[in-house]
């Protein structure tokens, strides 16, 4: 079957927007986990911009600031608590051993 020329244009400007529409999902909206990828930078730009257009620049500068801060003590945190809960462990273990014998 053989498409005119109006529903061959069609055709190509839908499978452009598709793809485009693709492409863009692909690059900017689709989420690859915790570890680096080839879309690290350009995904961290884009949500960093659509937050400043949604929220306003002093609004992502107060998150920003924020997350940062809770991040910093969230890591010294959690070392100190891994290292305490490892002692713990260790303890519960020696104790339960002393008491089979």
């Amino acid at each position: 079957m053989v498409l005119s020329n109006q529903a061959q244009r069609a055709w190509k400007t839908g499978t452009a927007i598709l793809s485009s529409l693709t492409a863009f999902h692909v690059v900017f909206q689709v989420d690859y986990g915790d570890h680096d990828h080839c879309f690290s930078d350009i995904q961290k730009w884009y949500r960093n911009k659509m937050d400043t257009i949604l929220l306003g620049n002093d609004a992502v500068n107060a998150a920003n600031d924020t997350a940062a801060a809770s991040a910093a003590a969230a890591t010294s945190l959690s070392s100190e608590s891994i290292n305490i809960s490892n002692i713990n462990i260790n303890d519960g273990i020696e104790n339960e051993r002393v008491g089979k014998r």
